[in-house]
């Protein structure tokens, strides 16, 4: 590397010698002869100096021809050593200004003469010297006249192989426009073919982009620039752009840093600038004209640009993944590492309908946590969004196991799950299968009709959203209509639970028409019937009695299923399942004679336990007693107005 540097430095030192031993033959006006050696000289010095590989990877990516070179290795000169042409300023025939025109910088290292002025127009029309602004003039009316300069980071990347320390590639950036942001994916540490093949992997040098939202179609973007570069960046330009010549900057400076790499230019705002500035149509062709640049835009509504001619464009759609896709992508993610059998890719693909930023996101966090079960939470987890004020989202917690529960309740609650989970294969042997499933949960309160629904919700790890009944019954007309419509969307994009607590209070039987609120309320009840037929997730309704719905209503369900009081047996078992601490009933204190005694639902038996427990450590007591129990049961009787007959079975537990 020193006898390289030596090299270049030697060759810039001789070639500044000859620019300022040529300024001086002109000012002596020497002889012809003399004249015409000292240019070949100089001549020489310049083609020497563009045998070094800053200049040669210059006039391959620009295509320049060998006297746009020379120019630019002569600006070059006289912008790293100044002095070497002062003496042409003491010549008639030189502008008076700190560096020499764009005509005599020419004039100077053009030998056939008469062919000067011919050359001279067709550089100042066609030159991607100009075009691409690696030389700078400032905007005069006389541009020949006026003063050439390199662009700032030309001249650094010219620069580069001079100095030990400085790479090609590392020239400096400070001079990079605003607009220009250079995004990096090497996060994304996926060979994606196979499944950018998924979106009919382009091959126009325009894209553009349509569907999905912007962290969707960024994601994308980042996944075909891991495709097509080895170091995977791209060049994305933030917002509109009015001025072409910096579009022009951006790209010329795009491409001296990635040098010989596939050059992706990510420009959503590309169809915008093109309709409110023609020339940057102009710039656009100028930027496919480089066999190694893609241009990415997004398609917009309204009438595209007439992009006829010399380009061709390639339209990818990002609508919403389908199962197919997304099974696909987590068998790749299973090749790079993931821990996933076939038959889990596909069961993700089912239960989590992710966007592909989101798929990005879990195969990310989940290389740091390698189990099948962190990927369903991690899935979950990006699932589980606000869904807006119809519905809170609720954690769901526990599993059907845990609970005590009717034998025959258990049973139908886990033929729920089954059906969920084994749905895939049931469409392909059902005729007209049902694309989602319906349940009813129906019994006194506190029997466990909302337990029963988190439960299915954390077994089938599912976000599960519990609906805001007095949201969606407006009081406007074609209101309740809006609010479901957009619950039911929101809810199907994420595969959700919903789940109408104390549906009876919407879903009644339909009134007599005898007002226009009336006819608005039996008009909600018809379309959320509309809606349920056709929603692809689990919905779950719960009401404490049955037969306040609608007929037709119910025989929609897939599965209406009753929560009865529990047993003497299934009480006993949540007696004891109550407390899980270290206090615990005490010895004077028959579980069993408890369950048998008192027609308690388990909600019940839970609130009575909880307030005993509080009994008891206000007492510093370390074991709930027979006196604490009693207490706490009399407020739960109080509370539900229990009556006379509760009360002698109370004073006769006490007694017994």
């Amino acid at each position: 590397m020193t006898l390289q540097v030596t090299k270049q430095t030697e060759i810039e030192q001789q070639l500044a010698h000859a620019v300022f031993q040529l300024g001086c033959y002109l000012q002596e006006e020497t002889d012809r002869s003399v004249l015409e050696s000292a240019m070949e000289a100089l001549l020489t010095k310049l083609d020497q100096l563009l045998q070094r590989p800053q200049f040669r990877l210059i006039r391959s990516l620009f295509e320049l021809s060998k006297e746009e070179m020379r120019l630019l290795a002569f600006v070059y000169i006289e912008t790293l050593e100044p002095e070497c042409i002062g003496p042409y300023f003491q010549l008639s025939w030189i502008e008076r200004s700190g560096m020499l025109s764009l005509e005599r910088c020419f004039q100077l290292i053009w030998s056939q003469h008469f062919e000067k002025s011919t050359k001279l127009d067709q550089l100042q029309r066609d030159s991607s010297l100009l075009k691409w602004r690696l030389l700078l003039q400032s905007k005069s009316t006389m541009p020949l006249l006026e003063p050439v300069f390199l662009a700032p980071d030309v001249f650094h990347f010219l620069l580069s192989d001079r100095a030990c320390e400085t790479s090609v590639a590392s020239f400096d950036t400070s001079v990079m426009m605003d607009p220009l942001s250079k995004q990096c994916v090497h996060s994304v540490p996926l060979k994606m073919s196979m499944f950018l093949a998924l979106f009919q992997l382009p091959k126009q040098p325009l894209i553009m982009l349509s569907g999905a939202n912007k962290v969707d179609q960024k994601a994308w973007v980042q996944l075909f620039v891991d495709e097509k570069t080895q170091n995977g960046h791209w060049f994305h330009i933030e917002r509109n752009i009015e001025d072409p010549d910096l579009l022009r900057d951006i790209f010329r400076q795009a491409l001296l840093s990635e040098q010989t790499e596939p050059i992706v230019l990510d420009w959503p705002s590309l169809i915008d600038d093109c309709r409110h500035h023609p020339r940057c149509k102009e710039v656009l062709f100028d930027f496919l004209h480089f066999r190694q640049v893609t241009v990415i835009t997004r398609e917009l509504e309204q009438s595209q640009p007439d992009f006829q001619g010399p380009i061709k464009t390639d339209l990818v759609t990002l609508d919403a993944l389908s199962t197919k896709q997304l099974a696909s992508f987590w068998e790749l993610c299973a090749t790079h590492g993931a821990p996933l059998a076939k038959q889990s890719c596909v069961e993700l693909a089912h239960l989590y309908p992710l966007q592909l930023s989101q798929c990005l996101r879990v195969y990310q966090e989940a290389i740091k946590l390698p189990t099948y079960e962190s990927m369903k939470a991690l899935c979950l987890q990006q699932l589980s969004k606000n869904i807006g004020p119809l519905a809170s989202l609720a954690r769901p917690q526990g599993k059907l196991s845990q609970m005590v529960l009717a034998s025959e309740t258990k049973e139908q609650l886990i033929e729920v799950i089954d059906r969920v989970m084994l749905s895939p294969i049931l469409k392909n042997e059902v005729v007209n299968a049902a694309s989602g499933l319906q349940g009813l949960f129906w019994g006194k309160p506190g029997t466990g009709k909302t337990m029963a629904a988190e439960a299915i919700a954390a077994q089938l790890q599912l976000p599960l959203y519990k609906v805001n009944l007095a949201n969606i019954a407006s009081k406007w007309i074609g209101e309740t209509e809006k609010h479901l419509a957009h619950l039911f969307d929101t809810a199907e994009r994420q595969n959700a639970v919903l789940l109408f607590d104390e549906a009876d209070a919407i879903f009644a039987k339909r009134s007599e028409v005898s007002s226009s609120q009336d006819k608005n309320a039996n008009m909600g009840v018809s379309f959320l019937l509309q809606r349920m037929e056709t929603y692809t997730g689990l919905l779950l309704l719960s009401t404490n009695i049955k037969n306040n719905l609608d007929e037709a209503f119910l025989r929609r369900f897939h599965a209406v299923i009753e929560f009865p009081m529990p047993k003497v047996q299934e009480r006993e078992a949540l007696w004891q399942m109550a407390c899980i601490g270290k206090i615990r009933f005490g010895p004077d204190v028959s579980v069993h004679h408890l369950a048998e005694l008192f027609e308690f639902s388990p909600s019940q038996i839970r609130n009575i336990t909880e307030r005993a427990i509080l009994f008891a450590l206000v007492a510093q007591e370390p074991v709930i007693s027979k006196q604490h129990l009693a207490r706490a049961i009399r407020r739960e009787l109080d509370k539900q107005s229990a009556g006379f007959m509760a009360s002698q079975k109370l004073s006769s537990w006490i007694a017994s």
